[in-house]
């Protein structure tokens, strides 16, 4: 009884910090490992140990990025209050593979590094609605947005008003 490594979030100030900065930064799991002195994977488990504690607490759900959207209705009536959204495509450098072909797949030419792309899908608040699966770093932004399923059924331009 008692064995093991003691936890550094030990307060329920430190605990509270960590989660709603979660939620509003809504970093990798390795960044906030960094941030608060822990490994990646005890930065995972706190997120979905605080993540309902925090839910229950406020009285409503503190949603993710959606991650599969059929079409611009399911878009509306998931977020009725969204008036502008902006599509776009984001890449996150990662360590150059060992693997020939996995390391062509995720070289990036034009910025000479190897990278992987989400597109997301953010609101005038810069909130992030959408985030797609991610993929190669080479993909173009419109290629992804035609292969990929979620944001597939949004199309690249459109008003955003009600259907």
């Amino acid at each position: 009884m008692g064995g093991g490594r003691k936890a550094r979030l030990l307060g329920t100030q430190e605990k509270l910090f960590f989660i709603l900065f979660y939620f509003k930064c809504y970093p990798t799991f390795d960044l906030a490992g960094i941030s608060f002195d822990r490994h990646r994977s005890q930065a995972h488990d706190w997120m979905h140990r605080l993540q309902p504690i925090l839910e229950k607490t406020l009285g409503k759900k503190m949603v993710l990025p959606e991650r599969k959207l059929d079409s611009i209705a399911a878009f509306f009536e998931r977020f009725p209050e969204v008036k502008r959204a902006m599509i776009d495509g984001t890449e996150r450098a990662i360590q150059r593979s060992q693997d020939p072909e996995a390391q062509k797949a995720n070289y990036l030419g034009k910025k000479k590094r190897h990278t992987r792309k989400h597109l997301a899908a953010v609101d005038e608040n810069k909130r992030v609605l959408i985030l797609s699966k991610v993929r190669e770093g080479k993909l173009h932004d419109k290629r992804c947005h035609a292969e990929d399923v979620i944001a597939g059924a949004i199309p690249m331009r459109f008003p955003l008003k009600s259907i």
